[in-house]
């Protein structure tokens, strides 16, 4: 078997859907069994893993490759294929602290200097992303994204490199350039998976026909897609022009505000069903958020008669 292990930061609020049963040996001999609840336990499809959370915000995970259908450094590659996963789920980057494995009677470790969580918030990609409150993961969801991150194809590639990309959009400290580099994704990773790179004075490219080459291998038939790619591409354009040429910056931006902050979590979302629709999840449908002023309150408060 190809084992390996992987600790991370992931943050407060992160609920597991497993409870897992944990027994303190001598010499074999168990003396004491423990239910905890708060973990992951999965066996199937030649995997083997069981993480569980060790504090508020650091998760420890295990695993068991079969070697008959993984190779040898899958087993290193699964803890970063994790960290992807997580992050995708939880809508917060996710820190990959330290991650080992054995080959050939040696064993690999490496160590990363600490990096800060950082929520995603209305950049959060999955689209059941909760903007504020705990994250709950999907076991299902999950092994399957991480299957997806750990292969080495175009498209995996492509939604590591979006995931990485919203990240950085997160961390930016104005919603200009926010909004920008969230814009720029779009177009980024259409023009990789059709392989027509960037080339100055090259007009032969049309992200149309590349959006629409998208949507026929990996999305359903229909209006609703045929909409909301549409939807994509118009929104991409608002957010990319108004940032890329401000003209605001003369004067109040209003409704324009409101505008780019509803449209940026409605193109981040569509990212989320993209990597969705790469992963092989199926019949997946268009759900985006209604407006942010249609919003209810988080919470109410109310003084008693």
């Amino acid at each position: 078997m190809h084992t390996g292990e992987a600790l991370f930061d992931v943050g407060r609020g992160l609920m597991l859907p497993d409870t897992l049963e944990c027994t303190t040996s001598i010499e074999r001999k168990p003396i004491r069994r423990r239910i905890r609840p708060g973990g992951i336990s999965y066996d199937s499809d030649g995997i083997r893993l069981q993480a569980s959370l060790v504090s508020e915000t650091r998760l420890r995970m295990y695993w068991e490759l079969c070697p008959s259908q993984w190779k040898p450094r899958d087993a290193w590659g699964l803890a970063e294929a994790a960290q992807a996963a997580l992050s995708f789920l939880c809508g917060r980057t996710v820190a990959l602290l330290e991650r080992r494995t054995r080959r050939r009677q040696r064993e690999y470790i490496e160590r990363r200097r600490r990096e800060p969580v950082t929520e995603l918030r209305i950049l959060a990609l999955h689209p059941r992303a909760r903007v504020i409150g705990p994250q709950c993961l999907d076991k299902q969801e999950f092994i399957k994204l991480t299957t997806f991150f750990l292969g080495r194809c175009t498209k995996s590639s492509v939604a590591g490199k979006m995931c990485a990309q919203m990240a950085e959009a997160a961390r930016q400290r104005t919603c200009a350039a926010r909004e920008l580099l969230c814009s720029t994704v779009l177009e980024a990773s259409l023009r990789t998976l059709s392989r027509k790179p960037f080339e100055p004075g090259d007009r032969a490219f049309r992200i149309k026909d590349s959006m629409d080459e998208f949507r026929r291998e990996h999305f359903t038939e229909g209006e609703d897609w045929e909409s909301a790619c549409n939807d994509a591409l118009e929104v991409r354009n608002r957010l990319r022009h108004r940032n890329a040429h401000p003209d605001w910056l003369t004067g109040d931006e209003g409704d324009k505000g409101d505008e780019a902050f509803d449209d940026t979590i409605r193109l981040s979302r569509f990212y989320g069903y993209m990597i969705l629709a790469m992963a092989g999840f199926p019949g997946l449908n268009p759900n985006f958020p209604k407006p942010h002023k249609c919003w209810n309150p988080i919470f109410e408060m109310t003084r008693p008669e």
